[in-house]
C-alpha cells in the first residue's frame, strides 16, 4: 500500500536523484493538492525545505494559493505569511512577477503578500514596483498594501511619493485608521519631516499603544528628548498603559536627548517605578 500524503515520511516523499526531474514538474507539487489540513501544510513545506524548493515560485504560488483557498482562515493566511519570509529572495522583480503569474494575477491579497515580502526582506524598490504593477491593473489597495507601501517610502526616504500615498488614503477614506496613521507617522518621521509626523498624530481621532510609542521615538530620532518624554507622560495621562516596547523608545529618547547623564539617570529610575 502507498503512503498516504499526510503519512508519508520525507524519504517516501522525496524523489530519487538519479531521476533529477525538473523543478515545476517535481513530486512534492502533486501532494500538495492533497493536503487538507495546516498541519499536512507545515508538515510537506517541511519536506520541500530539505529538497531545496522552499524559494521556488512554482512550490511557493501552489502553497500560498492551497492557503488562501482554504476559506482565508487567519491560520492559514499567517501560514503563508511566514512561508514568505522565510524565502531566500533572489533579489529582483523577476521572482516576483513569476510567483504572481502562477496566482491568481488579479488577486489583491496574492499583491499585498508579494509587497509586503519585499519589504520585509529590505527590498522597497520591488515594493514599490509592484504597488505600481497593482494599480496598472486596476486593483484596489487595502490599508494592508498601504502600510506596506509606507514602510517602503520611509527606507528609502521617498517623502515626496509618501505624501502621495497620504493623499491617496485620504480619498480612499482610510485616514481615519488607527494603524494607517501610525505608518504614516513613521513614514514622515523617517523621511525627515517630524512637522508632518506630528500634524497625523495631532489629527488622530483615537491612538493605541503603537501609536504613542511611534510618535514618542520619532521625537527622539529627531533630538527633542524632553519633548518623548512629555508625550510619555501624556500617554500615561490618556489611560494608555505602556509595555516594554514603549519604555524602551523613552530609554532612546533620554538616551539622544543631550542630558547629562546623572538626570539621565534620575528620568529612567522615575519612569521605571512608574510603570
Amino acid at each position: 500500500m502507498s503512503s498516504s500524503p499526510l503519512t508519508a515520511t520525507p524519504s517516501t516523499l522525496l524523489p530519487a536523484k538519479s531521476k533529477n526531474p525538473p523543478p515545476h514538474h517535481h513530486p512534492l507539487l502533486s501532494y500538495l493538492h492533497h493536503c487538507t489540513s495546516l498541519r499536512a501544510l507545515a508538515q510537506l513545506h517541511a519536506v520541500a525545505v530539505k529538497a531545496g524548493l522552499q524559494g521556488h515560485p512554482a512550490f511557493v504560488t501552489r502553497l500560498f494559493t492551497l492557503c488562501t483557498e482554504q476559506g482565508a482562515a487567519p491560520a492559514h493566511l499567517a501560514y503563508a505569511r511566514q512561508v514568505f519570509d522565510r524565502i531566500p529572495h533572489p533579489g529582483d522583480v523577476v521572482w516576483y512577477n513569476t510567483l504572481l503569474r502562477g496566482m491568481d494575477g488579479e488577486c489583491v491579497i496574492s499583491y499585498n503578500a508579494m509587497i509586503t515580502a519585499a519589504v520585509r526582506s529590505s527590498r522597497p524598490g520591488e515594493a514599490l514596483v509592484l504597488f505600481r504593477e497593482m494599480q496598472a491593473k486596476g486593483l484596489k489597495p487595502t490599508s494592508v498594501t498601504l502600510i506596506s507601501v509606507l514602510s517602503a517610502c520611509a527606507l528609502l526616504g521617498a517623502l515626496e511619493l509618501g505624501r502621495w500615498i497620504h493623499e491617496y488614503i485620504r480619498k480612499m477614506r482610510l485616514d481615519s485608521l488607527v494603524k494607517v496613521n501610525t505608518a504614516l507617522i513613521d513614514m514622515y518621521a523617517k523621511c525627515g519631516s517630524l512637522e508632518d509626523a506630528i500634524g497625523v498624530f495631532q489629527e488622530m481621532e483615537s491612538r493605541d499603544k503603537q501609536a504613542w510609542s511611534v510618535m514618542i521615538v520619532s521625537y527622539a530620532n529627531h533630538g527633542y528628548g524632553r519633548e518623548a518624554i512629555s508625550m510619555f507622560e501624556d500617554m500615561k495621562k490618556q489611560g494608555i498603559k505602556p509595555d516594554d516596547v514603549t519604555f524602551l523608545g523613552v530609554l532612546y529618547a533620554c538616551s539622544h536627548s543631550g542630558m547629562h547623564h546623572v538626570k539621565f539617570g534620575r528620568v529612567v529610575m522615575k519612569l521605571w517605578y512608574d510603570l
